[in-house]
């Protein structure tokens, strides 16, 4: 328990802090508690690598996300056109979504997947206001810019990446996990631009709300 409390205040850390801090505790972060349960390394390994994978078919062909390319200053530190950082996020938010969805005892890499989603409601907007990346062309429905593909595109890129990477049980404690996943949409309503506060909060909200369901469940089930 100790190592999971630590992990997660680590990343918890990084994420209020700056992006640099973030890039740099979430792996440390993920480093910490996967000793807890070796077995865990599958998922940030499985998401980093199908993430990539994702990324690199989505600038080229703009499947599964939409059209779009990254600017710099992302693109100073890339592999084949896919930035670091960005594979860096895959890693790290889909092992704290997987772990913030542990209390559903069936089917909690759909739930995962889910919550990752939902994650994304928040911080693609600031990134894309920021500059770290544009959309070449927006068709249909959008979320405050961003087009509706790109949310389609990351559960079904989080639904793999947690499918192949599902383990049973796990011997970490998920609990302090859900305290990072919920810092994470904040921190990014925080630190961006007035006109996009109203949509952080309100992903924000649906966040809390999915957490409070989660947590609900598993009281039931436990009671």
């Amino acid at each position: 328990m100790k190592r999971e409390i630590l992990a997660a205040s680590v990343l918890a850390v990084g994420e209020v802090t700056s992006l640099p801090a973030f890039l740099v505790l979430g792996p440390l972060a993920v480093v910490l508690v996967c000793t807890v349960d070796r077995r865990l390394w599958k998922v940030p390994v499985t998401a980093a690598l199908v993430g990539f994978l994702a990324e690199l078919a989505g600038t080229r062909t703009g499947v599964p996300f939409g059209p779009y390319h990254y600017n710099s200053p992302f693109t100073h530190l890339a592999v084949l056109g896919v930035p670091l950082p960005v594979v860096d996020a895959w890693s790290v938010f889909l092992l704290t979504s997987y772990l913030a969805s542990a209390g559903v005892e069936r089917q909690s890499w759909i739930v995962g997947a889910l919550l990752a989603t939902l994650l994304d409601l928040s911080v693609d907007p600031v990134m894309v206001s920021a500059g770290f990346w544009s959309w070449r062309r927006v068709v249909g429905p959008t979320w405050f810019g961003v087009p509706w593909t790109n949310y389609v595109g990351w559960f079904i890129v989080s639904l793999l990446a947690l499918r192949i990477s599902r383990t049973r049980n796990l011997k970490v404690d998920a609990r302090p996990f859900v305290f990072p996943y919920l810092a994470l949409p904040m921190s990014f309503a925080v630190s961006a631009k007035p006109q996009l506060r109203e949509p952080l909060y309100l992903a924000a909200a649906i966040v809390i709300l999915s957490i409070v369901f989660l947590w609900l469940s598993a009281y039931k089930r436990g009671g």
